[in-house]
C-alpha cells in the first residue's frame, strides 16, 4: 500500500510521496520497535533480550543506510546517525534515558494500544 501511494496517487496523479519515504517510515518503526524491546527487556530482566536489542541498536540501526538495498546512503542526515550511536551507547552503558526518551516522544503510535 505504501509502494502504491509513493508512486501514484488514486487520481493517476502525481505521487503523494517522494521515492524513498518508505524506507523512512520502515526504518522508523524498526527503531522504535528495538527501542521499546530494549525498555521492556531491562523492566523484566531478560538480560539476553537486552543484549539483542543492544546489538541491533549499535550494528544495525546506525547503518540503514548501508545494510538496506535501495536505501539511500543520504537518506539520513549524519547527525540522526550520531544520534543513534549516541542513544546505543548511553544504554550499553546502563543508561537508557535517550531511549527512554525518544520512545515517550517518537514512538508513542506503535506501542499496543497506543500508549
Amino acid at each position: 500500500m505504501l509502494e502504491r501511494s509513493i508512486q501514484k496517487a488514486p487520481d493517476g496523479g502525481e505521487a503523494r510521496y517522494e521515492r524513498g519515504y518508505e524506507f523512512g517510515v520502515v526504518s522508523g518503526l524498526n527503531t522504535c520497535a528495538w527501542y521499546i524491546t530494549l525498555i521492556d527487556a531491562r523492566q523484566a530482566g531478560d538480560a539476553e533480550l537486552e543484549d539483542e536489542a543492544l546489538a541491533y541498536m549499535t550494528n544495525i540501526i546506525p547503518n540503514y543506510s548501508t545494510l538496506i538495498p535501495g536505501f539511500s546512503e543520504t537518506a539520513l542526515d549524519p547527525s540522526v546517525i550520531q544520534w543513534q550511536e549516541d542513544v546505543a551507547e548511553k544504554a550499553s552503558l546502563g543508561d537508557p534515558s535517550l531511549v527512554q526518551d525518544t520512545v515517550e516522544h517518537n514512538c508513542t503510535a506503535y506501542r499496543a494500544g497506543g500508549s
